[in-house]
């Protein structure tokens, strides 16, 4: 599996993958944070769904929404 990115909307380095038997995504689980992935077919699929996210552009700060 890719190495997941940190998460863009707070930056904790840890985030998780949730699978279940037809779709998967990444969930940062600080408490501050909570953010959710896109949802995918595969733990690939939401893996690079999320590390395109985290790559930049894609979360706005919490203070600007």
């Amino acid at each position: 599996m890719t190495e997941l990115k940190p998460c863009p909307a707070c930056g904790d380095p840890y985030p998780r993958m949730v699978e279940h038997e037809t779709f998967a995504y990444v969930a940062c689980d600080t408490r501050r944070c909570r953010l959710t992935g896109p949802v995918a077919e595969t733990e690939e699929g939401a893996v690079r769904k999320w590390n395109t996210l985290a790559g930049g552009g894609g979360i706005a700060p919490s203070g600007l929404l």
